[in-house]
């Protein structure tokens, strides 16, 4: 692993479109989990808002 990104640190030719894959796969990583953990964390949130009453008079 260490040589298959050694010689990416050191050379420029291609660097913007490198990091530019790597940034957008990053992206899309970020949004795979998100997507996959919204599910979860909309029913917490909703069980989180049933507990909690606000008893307000006017």
């Amino acid at each position: 692993m260490k040589q298959l990104f050694g010689g990416f640190w050191h050379e420029d030719t291609g660097a913007t479109t490198d990091w530019v894959v790597i940034t957008g796969f990053v992206i899309a990583l970020a949004l795979s989990v998100a997507s996959a953990l919204s599910p979860g964390f909309e029913k917490r949130g909703k069980n989180m808002v049933d507990q909690v009453s606000i008893k307000t008079k006017f």
